[in-house]
């Protein structure tokens, strides 16, 4: 793929499969176009601003009729007839779960190579490079029988389809926990929402949470609502008061696990349900019922020695 080169992509996006196809294909025709390829762009209509996303960093698009792929055959038709304005292009990239081998044949008569991204290895391809950016075991090819034998095989993270700026992204420390919630440019399914939930009811001081979603998702709204709710119930500065955490720690009836096995679990459980419905420690009303000295319970029962690696 080099400087005149035509370089054609067909990839879809949906909120249903997500935007990540288009997303790495961008990535592949910004380096191409940037070394003076032609670049192309073959999709059915495209969610959010992915039209503008595009069609703004100099690719061409035609779009294609709406409606999932259920007739590999009549896409590559569409296909071709969208390529066939002018010379054979030189290469046809497609990055589609729903095409495979028998697309690829028929769309070979719009290019002069084929390129397909997978990452799924669970159908056979007719394409002359086969690239999965996907951790693979050293030496291992899972897509031996599902290519030609004379395809190149492109395998690992190598070669990650990965934009410059992320390439070029310097490595920086910082204290505290640092959470990126990302489960797409879709997530169809709302699992950031979910995690945000989560990430809230957490006791972790210094804790900063980056979300990536696209606008393409159908819960962008509840997730930003949720990220505002994150922001004000999680503020930045807040300090934890020790002596509090001693004295919540001093009334958990967690500690009766450690007085168990000195007193017996009938005893050890008369003291937790005394202590949870008069509100006093564990200390306290195993004194009171004479259960342990204040000597024993402190020897006893020890929270440092109740966590830890065994």
């Amino acid at each position: 793929m080099t400087a005149g080169s035509w370089i054609a992509f067909r990839v879809d996006a949906s909120s249903r499969i997500g935007i990540g196809h288009v997303m790495r294909c961008l990535a592949l025709a910004d380096e191409l176009r940037s070394h003076g390829a032609r670049t192309r762009f073959v999709c059915r209509p495209l969610p959010g601003t992915l039209v503008a996303d595009v069609r703004g960093r100099g690719h061409e698009l035609s779009i294609l009729p709406d409606g999932p792929v259920t007739a590999p055959e009549a896409d590559a038709e569409a296909t071709v007839a969208a390529l066939s304005d002018g010379s054979p292009w030189s290469w046809l990239v497609v990055d589609h779960y729903g095409l495979g081998e028998a697309w690829e044949t028929l769309a070979r008569r719009a290019a002069s190579k084929i390129l397909a991204v997978d990452d799924l290895a669970s159908r056979r391809h007719d394409a002359d490079v086969l690239l999965d950016q996907g951790l693979y075991p050293r030496n291992a090819n899972p897509y031996r029988g599902l290519v030609p034998a004379a395809c190149r095989v492109l395998l690992g993270p190598g070669f990650a389809l990965i934009r410059s700026e992320f390439r070029s992204l310097p490595v920086r420390t910082r204290e505290g926990l640092r959470v990126n919630v990302s489960f797409g440019g879709t997530d169809p399914s709302g699992m950031t929402l979910r995690a945000l939930r989560a990430l809230e009811i957490l006791d972790e001081l210094r804790l900063e949470v980056d979300v990536v979603l696209g606008s393409a998702s159908p819960h962008l709204r509840e997730v930003a609502e949720a990220c505002e709710s994150f922001r004000e119930h999680c503020a930045s500065g807040i300090e934890p008061v020790r002596a509090r955490i001693a004295e919540n720690l001093g009334r958990s009836l967690m500690l009766v696990t450690a007085l168990a096995p000195h007193v017996g679990y009938d005893a050890a459980a008369r003291v937790a349900k005394t202590a949870n419905a008069s509100g006093k420690t564990l200390r306290e009303v195993a004194i009171e019922l004479r259960v342990a000295t204040g000597e024993e319970f402190d020897r006893w029962v020890r929270p440092e020695d109740m966590v830890g690696r065994r």
